[in-house]
């Protein structure tokens, strides 16, 4: 079962009070709909709905929930542009995936991708009718002008050349990396990301090596010639060459992938919809 129908069943059961009926609408049995409705429960972590003799009854976690899935269009009666903004290093499968959820909910979303530059990415907001940016890390200061939401926790991966001789490993601890050489992602144009692997290495007591690359060597060019290894979330081997291969580590290391927008800004579709997005990663 898809994320969507776990939502919309949900919905309609919800609607209908009534799990016979709800089970009709949706063309599924009783049983499969309250399969989706526990997977539901156990991603919200809390009870959504009582039923007694096929009697729906939602309680307030349920209230809650139904009253931010209302279609993101009610208070207009009309479609709702959102720009979004995107990091080039994030998985290009997120704009369908999040569109998928913006048609559903009939709103119109115009993507773009930007030049990456994550500390100046924040003046876009606000100008060229850019509603929001998705991006990793958040604000270095939560709060102030900005709202930062995170959508879900990307694993860090080790980028390595498919013939490296740790590339068959199916995870890697941290002191596996010792003797290698590594480069990272910029410090002035992914501050977030380098941050993130900066702390995961001290934390494991590990000063790693820094090649030292030629000026705009690109961090994949340095990996594929085998001149070093990096780090980096898993959505960045989307734009990796397949000579390429991610290795988890163990334990894992995560970086938050959401949206910041203008607190002055915020508009409720805004909030609702994000809502809805955050929902559907966890399940």
């Amino acid at each position: 079962m898809t994320q969507s129908e776990i939502l919309s069943s949900f919905l309609v059961l919800a609607e209908e009070a009534d799990l016979s009926r709800a089970a009709r609408r949706c063309g599924i049995t009783q049983r499969l709909l309250r399969e989706r409705v526990a997977s539901l429960e156990a991603q919200n972590g809390s009870r959504l709905c009582k039923v007694k003799a096929k009697a729906v009854r939602l309680t307030q976690a349920g209230k809650h929930l139904q009253r931010s899935m209302v279609p993101l269009s009610a208070e207009t009666g009309s479609s709702r542009r959102i720009r979004i903004m995107q990091d080039p290093i994030a998985d290009l499968s997120l704009s369908y995936w999040i569109g998928e959820f913006a048609r559903q909910a009939s709103l119109r979303l115009d993507f773009r991708i930007d030049s990456g530059r994550s500390p100046g990415g924040r003046d876009e907001l606000g100008l060229n009718n850019i509603d929001m940016r998705l991006a990793y890390g958040g604000p270095a200061k939560p709060g102030g002008a900005f709202v930062w939401k995170t959508l879900f926790e990307d694993p860090i991966v080790v980028l390595l050349r498919n013939d490296h001789r740790l590339a068959n490993l199916r995870c890697l601890q941290m002191d596996a990396l010792r003797e290698e050489r590594w480069v990272l992602p910029s410090p002035r144009f992914m501050p977030y990301i380098y941050d993130t692997l900066i702390w995961a290495c001290r934390r494991a007591g590990l000063f790693p090596r820094l090649a030292r690359l030629e000026h705009k060597v690109p961090l994949v060019d340095a990996v594929l010639g085998g001149s070093a290894i990096s780090l980096a979330p898993s959505g960045f081997l989307s734009h990796c060459p397949k000579e390429i291969v991610g290795v988890p580590l163990r334990p894992p290391v995560t970086i938050p992938f959401g949206a910041i927008y203008r607190a002055a800004e915020v508009r409720d579709c805004i909030h609702r919809f994000l809502g809805r997005v955050r929902l559907a990663s966890r399940l």
